[in-house]
């Protein structure tokens, strides 16, 4: 149930109706106001904010009220209507939020389709303002529909107008602005599953409902209704609004004799406006009247409100409008005059748009609005008329408005004269007359003539036909995060054609670290625009990379041509849109007239952050910022040149206070390789050491790929805390005196020593790692992988190796502590650690024996697996060991294959046999051992195997590699017995090693069961190996026909790769397609790869081949398959994503090749 806004009526009318015999307050919605030092009585009245003339028949005690008083006021002023629906309709144009990106993947994939059928547009076109205007419609139909004029309130304040009383309001424009704006996913979802007609029906017994409490003047019914919505839109709809009207009733009561018409809602309960004023002191009592009186009984006399005269800016027209007009304007280029007439209900709209638009072009134009507000398809349609010897046609709609207009167009001017009245009737028609027939073109000068436009501030100079106008009303704010855009647009009044052209750069705290990727970004974006490209080019000039791009647009028949120019941490954009049959030299002229000049002056000075850490030469001061995520161990200072956009940046790492290096060689060394690798393969120009002060430290510059910025850094340790300093700008500009100085000037205010830094914290470390205050332990284990511990320290680790460690629970977590001690040890080879773990062994718990054999294992001698063979047979552990002893073993397979014989027995050994199973299998293969070893222990060998085979088939999913060696051997044995239990594994439903034991079968010519291929085959992950494993043993022909196609290989192909991590959650086809791949056509196929869902869902495009043309050659060889994960799947960019993700596979098609 959605709980907001007019919904709230569909489910509260049962509600109302019962308390509606239970009244509270008296039957009147008419109450006087006095006390508090008035001198006359003011009045509260509730009104509907409808135009149903039920609820005008109204009591005699409000027009005497009227009539008595020297002042009325409604909520709003009517002299805001205006503003507020200018506000709207700019918020409608550029503000429409597509409901795909509002609601989560899965809801919209449900109830998309069912939205676009109620709603009549395509489900990728649905916004908000749809579901917004659906949402409302019983407002907007009781508005239509209702035979007064105007709502309730405004027909009563123009009585008093017309008495001559002074008029106004108690809120202002913004009080009310959004109330009606708020959409949220259960407004979509309520809309998607509630049924038309059912809903319509609930409404208008709702509805019906909320008219006969007013007409019954049953103030708690309506309270009943309103304070049954969700608490935070009551608070916003009404609670908020009550106390600053309630303000305003107390200051201008004291300046007049006042009528307060309010909705009806705000008056009762006790946050409501009696109850408010009666708080402030007044007395608040009913009003009573002895008659209702109809409108057509109450005469008053009729006072002529005056016509305004309305200018266009540029002197294209003048109107006459029945009140002071707004200015609409949008993308800089249009200046719409707009006048709600709140007290007819209509609006008046005009405007004159310079174009560069053709005739065709125009008609097209008008085609979409005739649709909107006259309910016909085609500009054609309409009756010709001609202004001042501009031709256009002129419109007329009665159907659910009335409304009538004028759209002309000549020379690429288009001029529109539009008035809509709410209502059905032609009540408005005779004010709409007039207002048209006021319309009168005038004809305008010639060109402005060029307009030099020169930008200190941001360094730049072009020629533009007349003085240009700010259009950052045009930029995406999603699309510009962490960039900062200046744009502006001039028009051609030659050609029509706009101009646009501004600066872009970083903003504080950000860089452009490669303008080349930035320049191939924009490049990619423009390029979708076009339907085909003119021209296409970089280069640099004068020190700046350039890219021009231009054809002819998808959206539009202009052409469009482009230029970015970067510089530093800011680039500049030029965009010319216009016709190319009269535009082209025009445009040309605009984008070869930029220049860009010399940077304005900065003046830069000594400062210091408000902590007085340290001082340096800067271009501002220092703004301190916390690194979100990082506590109190990574924070930052910020200093901005907004003259050039370049960020100077005083990084502060806080070390923990477990962290040590040996000396300060090692500690440099660490942090400059770490810098550099998280660099990811910048060029590094250069690495040298400095000194600031008595402070040493390190500079070095790095360079991206292709970029012609460098970011220069410089890294100074003072105390415990290192500090980078950081800048990346132009290469012409990053060595200037300036920044030579803000790196060469910067100072410590306290030089701190770092002695303590070279100071060896390990035995701190080992101690707080087995710490039973989790605070403690959590923290010193969080630097056990960085801590550089040394040969110094081995008596330290052995001893701690020793120890058991109360881990987080998590399975991967499992001994984790002991484990890197452990390999600590062995990384050090040294041999003090082979002794250690030699005299500790028998005295060891089963799980500290794995540890200390691996350990052992780790010196690969003779001399030394002599040893472990001894342990081993004198005092196995009664676990099995690790993969790192095993992998000990198959590592030095000529000294293991020396000790094996003696080893074998430990085949019976629960624990040991899959050890000896693996060294075996491996021992084998290598030609180290002759089947000897498996007729002797072949029956120990199936019991290994069949409890693999009983564990695997309980547990599916849980299986080590030790399987592989058993299955291995009992294909080497290839006895009844062995095959059997080969069989089994066949049918297991687990495919990796049932897969293994069908190629086993297949090594000994044993039969394989047609429903194990099948089940095979139709597994994604295992069909393609599979077709190759049969193919091996000559036994192509088993393979089940079904999937015996390109696509079915293709599909399994893209599906292994895309499961480098996890496998897809799905996999659509999308098509087939024959492309040029290295030069020769070939056949791929293409899938939508899915990963996640709901609202984590995110999809991309996949691909497998080359195949062959001829469909029926299923060779795979040559085929693979990749997926591309730069952008996500859009159905609408396939072409450009599908020659992203072919060029891609080209790329890794030719490294494998070389």
């Amino acid at each position: 149930m959605n709980k907001k806004k007019y919904r709230v009526l569909l489910v509260l009318c049962l509600a109302g109706l019962q308390i509606a015999s239970a009244q509270k307050l008296p039957s009147t919605t008419l109450w006087r106001i006095t006390g508090n030092g008035l001198q006359k009585p003011s009045y509260l009245f509730g009104t509907m904010h409808l135009t149903d003339e039920r609820i005008f028949n109204i009591g005699d005690s409000v027009y005497k009220a009227i009539e008595k008083t020297d002042g009325f006021a409604t909520e709003i002023d009517p002299e805001q209507f205006t503003p507020f629906v200018i506000d709207a309709t700019k918020k409608s144009a550029m503000e429409a939020i597509r409901l795909k990106d509002m609601m989560q993947k899965s809801e919209f994939k449900k109830y998309g389709k069912i939205l676009a059928k109620k709603l009549g547009k395509h489900e990728d076109e649905l916004t908000a303002a749809d579901v917004l205007h659906a949402k409302n419609k019983w407002i907007e139909e009781s508005y239509s529909n209702g035979k007064m004029q105007t709502f309730l309130d405004v027909y009563l304040l123009d009585i008093a107008r017309r008495q001559g009383k002074w008029t106004g309001g108690v809120e202002d424009l913004e009080d009310q602005e959004n109330l009606l704006d708020m959409v949220d996913e259960s407004d979509i979802l309520q809309l998607a599953v509630n049924d038309n007609e059912e809903e319509t029906a609930a409404t208008n017994k709702a509805a019906s409902f909320l008219i006969k409490s007013y007409i019954d003047n049953n103030l708690d019914a309506i309270d009943s209704i309103s304070y049954s919505a969700d608490s935070a839109y009551t608070d916003a709809l009404l609670v908020k609004r009550n106390k600053k009207m309630a303000m305003r009733m107390d200051s201008l009561s004291k300046e007049r004799s006042m009528v307060f018409a309010v909705g009806a809602a705000h008056l009762p309960g006790d946050k409501g406006l009696i109850a408010l004023l009666k708080e402030k002191g007044f007395s608040v009592e009913p009003v009573f009247s002895s008659k209702k009186i109809k409108p057509a009984e109450y005469k008053v006399a009729e006072v002529e409100r005056p016509w305004y005269d309305i200018n266009d800016e540029a002197g294209a027209y003048t109107v006459q409008m029945p009140g002071k007009a707004g200015t609409l304007t949008m993308f800089a280029v249009m200046n719409m005059k707009m006048y709600f007439d709140v007290f007819k209900s209509t609006i008046y709209m005009t405007a004159a748009l310079q174009t560069p638009y053709t005739q065709k072009m125009a008609d097209s134009v008008f085609d979409n609005l005739v649709t909107y507000y006259f309910n016909t398809n085609h500009y054609s349609t309409g009756k010709p008329v001609s202004i001042n010897d501009v031709p256009g046609r002129e419109f007329i709609s009665t159907k659910d408005r009335y409304a009538r207009g004028y759209l002309l167009y000549k020379d690429g001017m288009m001029y529109m004269a539009i008035a809509v009245s709410m209502k059905k009737d032609t009540s408005g028609a005779a004010p709409i007359n007039r207002f048209l027939h006021s319309f009168t073109i005038h004809k305008t000068g010639g060109g402005a003539g060029i307009y030099n436009y020169v930008n200190n501030i941001k360094a730049y100079k072009i020629d533009v036909p007349g003085q240009p106008k700010p259009a950052n009303d045009v930029l995406n704010e999603k699309e510009t995060a962490g960039i900062n855009s200046d744009l502006n647009i001039s028009t051609d009044p030659a050609t029509g054609a706009y101009y646009f052209f501004g600066a872009n750069e970083a903003a504080k705290g950000y860089f452009i670290t490669n303008d080349s990727t930035t320049l191939q970004s924009i490049y990619i974006t423009q390029k979708q625009k076009f339907e085909n490209v003119i021209k296409d080019t970089m280069y640099v000039k004068n020190g700046c990379r350039v890219l021009e791009i231009g054809g002819f647009m998808k959206s539009t028949p202009l052409m469009l041509d482009a230029r970015y120019i970067f510089r530093g941490n800011r680039w500049y954009a030029l965009v010319a849109l216009y016709d190319s049959v009269r535009g082209k030299e025009n445009a040309e002229q605009f984008l070869h007239s930029f220049q860009t000049l010399g940077y304005a002056n900065k003046e830069w000075k000594t400062a210091s952050p408000d902590d007085n850490e340290f001082t340096t030469w800067s271009p501002a001061g220092f703004e301190y910022i916390e690194r979100p995520g990082d506590g109190d161990t990574t924070f930052l200072y910020e200093s901005f040149d907004s003259t050039r956009a370049d960020d100077f940046e005083v990084i502060v790492q806080k070390f923990d206070n477990y962290y040590w290096q040996e000396n300060d060689a090692a500690f440099w060394k660490e942090v400059i390789d770490k810098y550099k690798e998280s660099q990811q393969g910048d060029s590094v120009l250069y690495e040298k050491p400095v000194t600031n002060g008595n402070v040493k430290g390190y500079e070095f510059a790095l360079q991206e790929p292709g970029s012609h910025n460098i970011k220069r850094v410089r890294k100074l340790l003072n105390g415990r805390k290192l500090f980078s300093l950081i800048t990346v700008q132009d290469a012409a500009e990053i060595y200037n005196d300036n920044n030579n100085r803000f790196f060469e000037d910067f100072r410590f205010n306290t030089v701190q020593p770092s002695d303590d830094m070279f100071v060896s914290k390990a035995g701190v470390l080992l101690n707080d790692i087995a710490s039973a205050d989790s605070a403690t332990k959590a923290s010193a284990r969080h630097f056990l992988n960085e801590a550089p511990f040394t040969k110094t320290d081995l008596p330290l680790l052995h001893k701690a190796v020793l120890k058991t460690y109360l881990e987080s629970g998590a399975e991967d977590d499992y001994d984790y502590t002991r484990q890197h001690i452990k390999h600590t040890l062995i990384n050090f080879k040294d041999s003090t650690s082979y002794s250690f773990a030699k005299a500790q062994y028998n005295a060891a718990d089963d799980t500290t024996k794995t540890v200390l054999l691996d350990i052992m294992g780790s010196f690969k001698t003779r001399e030394h697996f002599d040893d472990i063979k001894a342990m081993l047979l004198n005092n196995p552990p009664h676990v099995t060991p690790s993969y790192t002893f095993i992998n000990s073993l198959l590592d030095t397979l000529q000294i293991t294959a020396d000790i094996f014989p003696s080893l074998q027995p430990l085949i019976k050994d629960t624990a040991f046999a899959p050890v000896i199973v693996r060294v075996a299998s491996r021992l084998l293969d290598s030609g180290f051992i002759d089947k000897t070893f498996l007729e002797n222990y072949k029956q120990d060998i199936l019991q290994v195997a069949g409890r693999q085979y009983q564990h695997i088939k309980s547990d599916s999913d849980d299986y080590d590699i030790t399987v592989y060696a058993s299955l291995n051997l009992l294909g080497k044995m290839n006895n009844p017995e062995a095959n059997a239990m080969l069989q089994q594994f066949s049918r297991l439903e687990n495919t990796y090693p049932q897969l293994e034991a069908v190629a086993k079968l297949l090594q000994n010519k044993q039969p394989v069961d047609a429903g194990v291929l099948k089940a095979l085959a139709a597994d994604k992950s295992q069909r393609v190996e599979l077709y190759d494993t049969l193919k091996a043993y000559k036994k192509e022909s088993l393979f089940p026909a079904q999937y015996l196609s390109q696509k079915s290989f293709a599909e399994s192909l893209v599906y292994v790769e895309a499961g480098d991590d996890d496998y897809p959650d799905t996999l659509v086809y999308l098509s087939a397609k024959v492309v040029d791949f290295k030069g020769k056509k070939a056949r791929f196929y293409f899938y939508k790869v899915g990963f996640g869902e709901d609202e984590d869902a995110a999809n991309y495009l996949g691909c497998a081949g080359p195949f062959s043309l001829n469909e029926k050659d299923v060779t795979v060889k040559k085929a693979g398959a990749d997926v591309y994960y730069e952008e996500e799947y859009d159905a609408e960019a396939m072409d450009e994503l599908t020659s992203a993700l072919i060029a891609q596979m080209e790329e890794w098609y030719e490294a494998d090749e070389k």
